[in-house]
């Protein structure tokens, strides 16, 4: 079988975004549940706001407002559901991907994470290429959306379309037809050239001013 070089199995940047949206609305839906399970709610008669509260308690704490109420998680709680928080990222992106070969928001956009021959990418690998992504949480979220568009960058316009998670894991992000064949491009070519008898193309040469 010829395998053409032109066809980049990894250039999913589209439906990579259409998935992120549905996996970050699940994981949000998650962590709300387990945020409304572990807080504590106040009427407006005892703290009028957040900041309200945040003046005359102080402490470490995640506080929301909603419907004149606020519900607050303090203290040692708050370290714990950050910690359940980052568990459950790393488990919907690591274990259910590595388990199904994809998180939800990849099966509904039809896309699968695989190794550099192409073979699903087993627990392991998607476990460190979403470790990058969840180290943004310690930094209450901040990180996190640093992170996410480092990546969204390196998607759009880097080798294979790789992320900082996809490059230290060696995995790839291709569409479910293309699962089962190497997926970089360097190893597009050197297939091609071995179909046709024909040398790959050296890699350019830079140029430098004179």
């Amino acid at each position: 079988m010829t395998v053409s070089p032109q066809h980049d199995p990894t250039a999913v940047g589209g439906r990579r975004t259409i998935a992120a949206l549905i996996d970050l609305a699940v994981y949000f839906v998650l962590g709300w549940l387990v945020f409304a399970a572990m807080s504590t709610s106040y009427g407006s008669e005892s703290y009028e706001s957040c900041t309200d509260f945040e003046d005359r308690v102080g402490g470490v704490q995640l506080c929301v407002g909603f419907n004149s109420d606020i519900h607050v998680v303090e203290g040692t709680r708050a370290f714990v559901y950050l910690a359940i928080t980052i568990l459950i990222w790393l488990a919907y992106h690591g274990l259910v991907q590595g388990l199904v070969g994809a998180t939800p928001g990849k099966l509904v956009t039809g896309l699968r994470v695989v190794n550099a021959a192409g073979a699903p990418a087993g627990i392991p690998r998607n476990l460190l290429r979403s470790s990058t992504l969840a180290v943004g949480w310690l930094a209450f979220g901040v990180g996190f959306f640093i992170a996410a568009l480092v990546g969204a960058i390196l998607i759009l316009g880097g080798r294979d379309h790789q992320r900082v998670g996809d490059r230290l894991a060696k995995t790839y992000v291709v569409r479910t037809r293309d699962v089962g064949r190497p997926p970089s491009q360097a190893s597009l070519l050197a297939a091609a050239a071995m179909s046709t008898g024909t040398p790959p193309p050296p890699p350019p040469v830079p140029q430098t001013d004179r």
